[in-house]
């Protein structure tokens, strides 16, 4: 069967651009309008086009990146006589359009594309968002709204800069739809640390520097510190300057190295993982281990996540974030459920999850000697098929559902009983052979009597993390080392402490 009589075969008629013939030569043009298939009102899109070659053909007048343009609502385009393949997109609650046309005489004068929504998760008080853009600022609007996103952090300061403006520019798309300009990244040898919703132009090092991040000096100037990935380096050293109640602190583990594409970014400042991570995917699966190590030393963070766009070759909001505000959204009430841990992580899966009845970030409080059943329910949307759904309870798996199972239970997972502190979240992986494509909720806690969770190994995996960085120092030839290991005493001491206990 062709890709195109499969395409047909897929999706209902009315979802499919028409085989369009036109006249195409100097001065023709062509306009394809695009609307929503249920309001018939006019949406933004990503869209790429391939001449008979492949080339992605560019279009001038609208963004253009990595073969695909945004346009808002409607766009002229000027092409050769031939035949093009297409693909149409709008962010992962909508329908890929694919197909094929060609441009030869009897032009029409355009045509109108309806874009299906398979669910609608603002509907139901999610709200999205990509926490790392590098995009063009003229051009976040239409990039915003192509991949149906509500809020962007666009990076603007990656070098010191005292000429920026002195107020934080939080600027209006469209409705709904804001993004913030002013956001540092403090990018080291150690990893990358962003400032997000900064209300003036920081300091920031070179980017060889050794020193760890100065998180508590920086982060009264900022919302919201986002580590970009959960495996940075001195991740140990910046856990250790927080509390375990971690407000403003954010673990990327949707970051660039989850690009769309199988060439991963080859990001700076990570520790690699160990040889027992093996065959494909093993850096997003070191990524997310991470994490999970940090959440059993009793540190409640949410997850994050950035597409990179700009650096990565990925659509702005590839990688993207839903925090649950409601059903009013506002750029101070998504940062602060956000800090909370109200969110899902995604760069495919569309996932709405409660954990008896709760929504993720929440802590449940249990006495000494009782014991708590917690009963998962979710909704699920899928555009590809995915391998599994599980159920994550102190950083191992508790339980494994395939979507048939899923299907029967109507979207109830099994069960789980706590005895005592932990965690859980529920998370699905999909099938995609290039990309580790998934979606996970923030975690839920449980506290039985008076402490939170703490595992003697995590926090010395931990501990030994931060002496294999220290040793690493101590072994260059930086003139800086001798102050980058003064600055980790007091990270040594905690681990140490905590690993002890």
């Amino acid at each position: 069967m062709s890709a195109q009589s499969s395409f047909f075969k897929r999706w209902p008629l009315a979802f499919i651009l028409p085989m369009v013939f036109f006249e195409a030569g100097n001065g023709d043009e062509f306009e394809v309008r695009v609307v929503d298939a249920e309001t018939k009102n006019p949406v933004s899109v990503r869209m790429t086009i391939r001449n008979i070659r492949g080339a992605a053909i560019k279009q001038r007048g609208v963004p253009f990146y990595n073969g695909e343009f945004c346009f808002f609502g409607k766009h002229v385009f000027r092409l050769p006589k031939g035949p093009y393949t297409y693909t149409i997109e709008r962010g992962p609650e909508y329908r890929t359009l694919t197909g094929v046309f060609e441009v030869k005489k009897d032009a029409t004068d355009g045509v109108t594309v309806s874009i299906p929504r398979f669910t609608d998760l603002k509907e139901k008080g999610w709200w999205s968002g990509d926490l790392c853009v590098y995009r063009p600022e003229k051009n976040i609007p239409v990039l915003m709204d192509a991949s149906d996103l509500n809020f962007v952090n666009r990076i603007a300061l990656e070098i010191p800069d005292h000429d920026g403006p002195e107020q934080p520019t939080l600027k209006k798309a469209t409705e709904n739809r804001v993004f913030h300009t002013l956001s540092g990244l403090d990018q080291r040898s150690g990893g990358q640390v962003f400032y997000i919703g900064l209300n003036k132009p920081i300091d920031l090092p070179k980017s060889s520097s050794l020193i760890p991040p100065g998180l508590i000096k920086n982060h009264s100037e900022a919302e919201l510190v986002f580590v970009g990935n959960a495996a940075a380096w001195d991740l140990p050293v910046i856990l250790a300057q927080k509390s375990a109640k971690t407000n403003g602190l954010v673990l990327g583990i949707a970051g660039d190295l989850l690009q769309q594409h199988s060439s991963p970014v080859r990001a700076t400042g990570i520790r690699k993982p160990p040889n027992s991570f093996t065959g494909p995917h093993a850096l997003q699966r070191w990524q997310t281990y991470v994490y999970y190590q940090a959440l059993n030393c009793g540190f409640q963070i949410p997850p994050g996540a950035g597409s990179g766009s700009g650096r990565a070759k990925n659509p702005v909001g590839y990688n993207r974030m839903y925090v649950h505000c409601g059903p009013n959204f506002s750029y101070n009430s998504w940062i602060s459920n956000l800090n909370f841990g109200r969110v899902v992580v995604t760069n495919g899966p569309v996932m709405e999850v409660r954990f008896n009845g709760l929504l993720p970030g929440e802590t449940v409080q249990v006495a000494k000697g009782e014991s708590l059943e917690i009963e998962t329910t979710m909704t699920l949307s899928l555009k590809e098929k995915a391998d599994y759904l599980e159920l994550i309870r102190n950083g191992m798996v508790a339980a494994k559902i395939s979507l048939d199972e899923y299907t029967k239970a109507k979207g109830k997972l099994p069960k789980l009983v706590f005895q005592e502190s932990g965690w859980m979240l529920a998370r699905v992986v999909t099938n995609h052979s290039k990309s580790f494509r998934f979606a996970t909720s923030g975690p839920i806690y449980i506290h039985v009597g008076d402490q939170p969770i703490r595992k003697k190994e995590s926090a010395k995996f931990f501990f030994d993390w931060l002496v294999e960085r220290a040793k690493a120092i101590q072994n260059s030839s930086s003139p800086e080392k001798e102050k980058a290991i003064e600055e980790m005493r007091s990270a040594y001491d905690f681990w140490k402490q905590l690993s002890a206990e």
